[in-house]
């Protein structure tokens, strides 16, 4: 990959997704058996990592395999530079039925103390898609992930005295969220919020079921919801009610 197509990459990162037509099934799941075997292509150290350390000492090797530390600049991934660091591993509930894993891990890499990377590594510990902050402009757009609280904090200046019954960290194919920016969707006695990685939120504005040409002629954003075959069309939330 020349650096003029990790720009491009960049930039899909940062524009919305497109929603697809629903698979009704999950592909094939990898095997313990594959992460095992030396001679798989599916081959990790750590299958199905359970800690921090099994997370990253998968996601090294993957970077290895792929030789992604050979662009310029991806050798940040391999952290093992002075001034590199992890700042943080989320996990994030995977609510896409064309993709295997039920889950995933989001690495976040800093370094000189700025956020300059974003990776994944699904629940098998093999490494997904990622990215680099390379200009000044890309890492002051960049907002680190927030926790449950700061979800919470956001929602209350927006919506005071809601009771949050549940609130998740979740991928959808969907026009407000990506991999590597993934959403919170927070079920509320006044219904489902969704908060994406830019501190825009948004509610259900209406429903219907999927097809290709709803699909292709929606003019407002969208989350699908693959179980139900359903597109759920949004509208931002602007205002304390």
């Amino acid at each position: 990959m020349k650096r003029k197509h990790i720009s491009i990459v960049i930039l899909i990162i940062f524009s919305s997704s497109i929603l697809i037509p629903a698979q009704k099934r999950k592909p094939t799941r990898y095997t313990l058996e594959d992460l095992n075997d030396p001679n798989s292509p599916s081959f990790v150290p750590f299958p199905f990592p359970k800690n921090d350390f099994e997370i990253l000492e998968d996601f090294k090797y993957g970077i290895k395999k792929m030789r992604l530390h050979e662009e310029p600049g991806y050798d940040i991934f391999l952290l093992d530079k002075e001034d590199v660091s992890v700042d943080q591993i989320i996990r994030v509930e995977q609510r896409c039925l064309n993709f295997r894993e039920d889950y995933y891990y989001l690495i976040q890499v800093k370094q000189k103390g700025e956020i300059v990377g974003v990776h994944a590594v699904d629940e098998f510990g093999l490494v997904m898609s990622g990215f680099m902050l390379e200009t000044p402009e890309q890492k002051k757009a960049w907002k680190s992930f927030k926790n449950k609280e700061d979800v919470k904090k956001l929602l209350e200046k927006t919506r005071s005295g809601l009771y949050i019954k549940n609130i998740e960290l979740v991928h959808r194919i969907s026009d407000i969220c990506r991999i590597q920016t993934p959403m919170w969707e927070v079920d509320t006695d006044r219904g489902t919020y969704f908060v994406d990685h830019f501190d825009n939120i948004w509610t259900l504005d209406y429903e219907t079921s999927a097809s290709d040409e709803k699909i292709r002629k929606r003019n407002q954003k969208g989350i699908q919801f693959d179980k139900e075959n359903k597109i759920k069309f949004l509208k931002k939330v602007t205002k304390i009610n």
